[in-house]
């Protein structure tokens, strides 16, 4: 499970004293985005791993087709090729 924090409660972490430090801040809005950059990258592989995955298929669907139904492959590329 992914743990999303708000900018509100970056902004309101500290030691209690309500002001919260301005180090703290920087270091915590720093880390957040880091965060946010390696779940982008994650997201983006997956993404990526997804399409890739359903190009095989359907490549590997298209070569079925053409073992089992080479009359109906053969018209079809003449369609293709007159269009």
């Amino acid at each position: 499970s992914v743990a999303t924090t708000s900018p509100l409660l970056i902004m309101n972490n500290g030691n209690g004293d309500g002001d919260g430090g301005e180090l703290g801040n920087q270091q915590s809005v720093g880390k957040e985005l880091e965060s946010e950059r390696m779940h982008r990258r994650v997201a983006t592989r997956g993404v990526v791993a997804l399409f890739n995955a359903i190009s095989k298929h359907q490549q590997t669907v298209r070569e079925k087709e053409q073992v089992l139904l080479p009359s109906k492959a053969k018209k079809d590329d003449s369609i293709k090729t007159t269009t």
